[in-house]
């Protein structure tokens, strides 16, 4: 989602192998954290990562989601073709 925010539930689904319904747990999971924001684009969904959410387990006190995907958010962004 970091790499790819107008990716739908089915590609998500088909990519981590897992079903629709986990999917969409795993996003209202990552909602209440605050984690991830989703915005409604029409018909679909577009995700937004926080990257200053911070990491809630103990072994990763004081890391934020910047630390783990900030690369991969800025390599994603700058490859992403422009949309029209």
């Amino acid at each position: 989602m970091a790499a790819n925010p107008h990716c739908t539930v089915d590609e998500i689904a088909d990519a981590l192998a897992l079903t629709h319904r986990t999917v969409w747990g795993l996003i209202g999971d990552l909602r209440r954290a605050r984690m991830l924001h989703v915005h409604k684009d029409g018909r679909r969904h577009r995700y937004e990562v926080n990257l200053d959410a911070p990491f809630s387990h103990p072994c990763m006190d004081g890391y934020t989601l910047r630390a783990v995907l900030g690369q991969i958010s800025t390599t994603a962004h700058a490859q992403a073709p422009a949309l029209s």
